[in-house]
Formats: structure tokens, sequence, C-alpha cells
């Protein structure tokens, strides 16, 4: 019996190194990536403490934001990613139905949810008695960096799937972490742009744009009711309710920011921190969530609580990437910090303290995707559809709650 088990075990470490190396050595690749571009855009976050004190409250947008264009564009790329393992396209094609469904679903979610974002952000400052600016300036700024970074991830989304495919990549490994980076690289400019081209523009002309934008959504809204075929239906109304509860979670972390946002100001490294710190988290397990996912459908994996060998094999290497990747977060924020004269940690401080918030965001965030994903597959629900969003904004959440309970430690 000593003998069959260490047999046993000797098998699945056997095929764990086999097939964990290949999703380490394609995540790791693209996780680095998306650090640097995560530090770049706290950087600009870093230095965007003069828009923060002009226009009071606008911080609330900024986990909304950033997890919306990660997860509508994750989500598109999660369902690319099924595609091609199940053979449904090969290559881009305009004229393939599919590939035209996925490229107007994300244009639909981007206007929608760029207006509810600032409607909830607004309402969230009025809840909670935040001092803050109108209602139309949030939702101005809002519409404004959605369309400026939605176009440019569509693109994006579509380029770094195909390639990968087509390079002998497994999309599940590299899309996700690829698309949320330049997700956080592209959005938080576009929310900084938007501000400051906001800040400026006479009250009378905000509220022609922001009555141009409710009429603008709402025709879109009843576009997509009578118009669209069944396929572009199901998966909008099953994203809806999914990103207006990643909405809600994504406003309660801005808001969270917003009181925090003294202390930020006092340490302001950690605001360089927070969009890698996130994303990462949000990374590792949208990989998790996305090769769970295809597993699912490929029938590996059944919806059951139980520890199979691949299951184990995932979680060791999320956790594995966790242990490589937050450290790496450490160092790049602090030395950027220190680029740009930005008050920051001690260099060894930096990277205990990622390493130690990394893996427990980590543990929390598996956990999270493994129950998400066995329940919505047998609800019958997609879990690219749904998947994706949660993970990354229950991410988002938990992330900013452990960076600001270990900043109120150190301040």
């Amino acid at each position: 019996m000593t003998v069959a088990l260490v047999v046993n075990i000797s098998e699945f470490l056997e095929e764990y190194f086999s097939n964990s190396m290949k999703t380490l050595k394609e995540s790791y690749a693209a996780i680095i990536l998306s650090i640097f571009t995560d530090i770049l855009a706290g950087v600009f976050l870093g230095k965007a403490e003069e828009i923060l004190k002009i226009l009071p409250g606008i911080i609330i947008l900024l986990p909304g934001t950033i997890g919306l264009r990660g997860n509508i564009f994750g989500s598109l790329g999660s369902r690319l990613g099924s595609a091609f393992h199940l053979g449904l396209i090969e290559k881009f094609e305009l004229k393939n139905p599919l590939v035209q469904d996925n490229t107007k679903i994300p244009i639909y979610l981007t206007l929608l949810f760029s207006v509810f974002l600032g409607i909830l952000a607004n309402f969230s400052c009025k809840i909670f008695g935040i001092e803050c600016v109108g209602i139309e300036h949030f939702i101005v700024i809002s519409f404004i960096a959605g369309v400026i970074s939605g176009f440019i991830m569509l693109v994006l989304t579509f380029f770094i799937t195909f390639i990968a495919f087509h390079r002998g990549y497994d999309p599940d490994n590299v899309t996700t972490p690829l698309i949320t980076a330049f997700g956080d690289f592209f959005t938080v400019p576009a929310l900084i742009f938007a501000a400051f081209l906001v800040k400026d523009l006479s009250f009378k002309l905000v509220n022609y744009l922001f009555d141009f934008i409710i009429l603008l959504t709402i025709g879109n809204m009843i576009y997509i009711i009578y118009r669209e075929n069944k396929n572009v239906k199901k998966i909008i109304y099953e994203s809806v309710p999914v990103l207006s509860v990643c909405s809600i979670i994504g406003s309660f972390s801005g808001f969270i920011m917003q009181e925090s946002l003294n202390q930020l100001l006092i340490l302001p490294s950690f605001l360089v921190m927070i969009p890698a710190f996130l994303e990462e988290g949000g990374n590792i397990g949208s990989i998790l969530a996305s090769r769970l996912t295809s597993k699912l459908h490929l029938g590996l994996i059944r919806p059951e609580f139980k520890f199979n060998k691949y299951l184990i094999q995932e979680l060791i290497t999320s956790h594995v990437l966790s242990l490589i990747v937050f450290p790496l977060v450490g160092i790049l924020s602090f030395v950027f910090s220190k680029f740009t004269n930005i008050e920051t940690l001690s260099f060894i401080d930096s990277i205990i303290i990622t390493t130690i918030l990394g893996l427990i965001l980590t543990m929390l965030v598996s956990f999270l995707v493994i129950v998400v994903c066995f329940i919505a597959y047998r609800h019958g629900y997609d879990p690219d559809n749904v998947l994706v969003p949660m993970v990354t904004s229950f991410a988002d959440f938990l992330g900013i709650f452990i960076l600001i309970f270990a900043l109120n430690l150190l301040v």
C-alpha cells in the first residue's frame, strides 16, 4: 500500500510539473508585463494628487472603472479562449457571427456601465455623506474614460487572443493578465484625462453632455432588447446582473479608498502599488478561473466540491505564481516610486508587505473562484460570462481592504 501511495504521488508530481511548467511559463511572461503596466498606471495615480483634491469623490470611480474594463474584456478574452478550445473559431473574420457578436457585446456593456458607474459613485457619496462633485461630472468623466479605454481594449483583446492562439500559447494563460494589465494602463490615464477635461468645462456644457449620454444609453438599451440576436441577448442578460454587482462592489472599494485618502497621500507609494497589487490578485484568480472553466467544458473537472488532481494542480500553480509575482510588485513599486520622487517604504519592507499580503489575497481569491465557478456551472450559467467579473471585482475589494488595513498599521 505504501509503494502504491508513493507511485501515485510520483505520478501526480510528474504530471503536475509537466502541465504546470507550461502554465507558469506562459502566465509568468504575461504577468510580468502586466506588473510593469500596472505600476506605470500607479505612477499616474500617485501623481494625480491635485485632481483628486479639486474633484472630491472622483477616486470612488477608480476601482469600478478599472474593474469594469477588466471584467468586460477579460470575459471577452475568456469566451474567445473557450471558442478556440472548442474549435468554434480559428481566425479573425468579421463575417463570422461569433466574432460579430463578441465585437458588439463589449461596446454595449461599456456604454451602459460607464453611465451606471457615474450614477453609482454619486449615489455612494450622498449615502455616506462624502463631499463630491455633481452627478453630471461623475457620469461624463466615467463615460469619456470608458469610450477612450474601451475602444483601445476592444482592439487589443482580439489582437492578443488571436495572436496568442496562433503562436501556440494557451489563451487561458496569457489573455486575462495582458487584457487587465492594458486595461489598467489605459484606464487610469483616461480617467485622469477625462477628469482634467471636465474640470475646465462650463457647467452648462457638462449638462448638455450629461443629457446626450443618458439618451444614448437609453437608445442603446432599446436596440439591444429589440434588435439583437439570441446569443447577444443571452450574454448581455447574464452579464448585466453580474456587472451590476461588480460595479457596486467597485464603488464600495472606491468608498474605502476615499475614506483612506489622507493616509494614502501620506504614503503615496501605496497609490503606486494599488493597480498592480489588485490586478495581480485578479490576474492569478482569473487565470485559475479561465483554466477551470475550460476544464469544465472539456469534462476534465466536474462541478463538485471535491479535490481531484486537476483542481489540486491548478491551486498549487496559482500559489506558486503568487510567491513569484508579488515580491516583484514590491520591488517595482519601490523602484518607480524612488525614480518619480514619490514617498515610499524601504526596499525590504516593500517586498515583505506585498509578498505576505499577496499570498493572503491569492488564498482568498482561489477559494472564491472554486465556489463561484462550480455554483454558476451547476445553475446553467456559462462561467466565462460571470466568473472573471466576479473574481476581479472581489479581488479588488479584498485587495484594497488588505492594503488599507496594512497602511493603517504603518502610518
